[in-house]
């Protein structure tokens, strides 16, 4: 199951990648050598090993990946398109409007959302909650 769900999260992460497009139309930027993911803490161990699986199959450097928290990453994500900006933003929530009109007045257009799992929590206990109760943010 382990290799199965990491061999779908590298397929789906090198569609993702394919669908990068790097515009270096603006200014003089150079283009970076591999690809640069930061964002979600939670995420961060999943994409670490996403990556590496991507290096070991793909013959090519690993990608980079940053632990920034969700909103940091996002951050970094909106400053614009470059080699001085993280081409995916890992998260472990959809991004808010403010975030995607951020995107845009940076120039951070044709933002693809590829949902990859959802979060989750276990109790493991000599005894059963019996009534966990839910909280809202």
């Amino acid at each position: 199951m382990t290799r199965t769900l990491l061999a779908a999260a590298s397929t789906i992460a090198l569609l993702a990648l394919g669908a990068c497009s790097n515009d270096q139309s603006a200014g003089d930027q150079t283009a970076r050598a591999g690809i640069w993911a930061a964002g979600s803490s939670t995420v961060f161990p999943f994409a670490t090993r996403v990556a590496e699986n991507f290096a070991r199959t793909s013959g090519g450097a690993a990608p980079r990946v940053e632990s920034l928290g969700t909103g940091g990453g996002i951050q970094a994500f909106c400053q614009g398109v470059g080699p001085n900006t993280p081409d995916i933003a890992n998260a472990s929530r959809p991004m808010k409007a403010s975030e995607f009109e951020l995107c845009r007045t940076n120039g951070v257009t044709d933002i693809v959302e590829i949902k990859i799992g959802f979060d989750s929590v276990r109790a493991s206990a000599p005894t059963p909650l019996t009534s966990p109760t839910p909280r809202a943010r």
